[in-house]
């Protein structure tokens, strides 16, 4: 059962053939491989994931409201970058994607926290019942 644990831990952390890194997870069950190990790189992916795709659901959006001005925001910007700057752009977005190991990133927790999801009554869902959606 611990060889299969490891192997997964290679997969998720992006180890490879690296012995150093290896070690690192010698023992995939403590609480210090998976703070130190697992929830570090979860934390990096996800930060160089934003930092390239620049809008990945973060955290700070609560509502829809807030996800509308936020692509609003990232349009804007998009569409005011000239075609020479978007060619080293793309160069400067590949080179941050290559520092990206294993497969792991942080969800956001509280994305649209805010937001009304229920249905109101001009709704279809409205009409079927809660349970069919449990």
């Amino acid at each position: 059962m611990q060889t299969l644990r490891r192997r997964l831990w290679e997969a998720y952390l992006g180890v490879g053939s690296n012995p150093s890194l290896k070690e690192l997870i010698a023992d995939p069950i403590s609480d210090e491989v998976y703070i130190t190990n697992f929830r570090s790189l979860a934390r990096a992916n996800t930060a160089l994931y934003n930092k390239v795709f620049q809008f990945s659901l973060p955290d700070t959006i609560y509502t829809l409201a807030d996800l509308r001005r936020s692509q609003t925001i990232s349009e804007e910007a998009r569409s005011k970058v000239e075609k020479t700057k978007l060619a080293v752009w793309v160069d400067k977005m590949v080179k941050d994607l290559t520092q990206v190991r294993g497969f792991l990133v942080e969800f956001p927790l509280h994305f649209l926290k805010d937001e009304q999801m229920s249905p109101t009554i001009l709704d279809v869902e409205f009409v079927v019942p809660r349970n069919v959606f449990l």
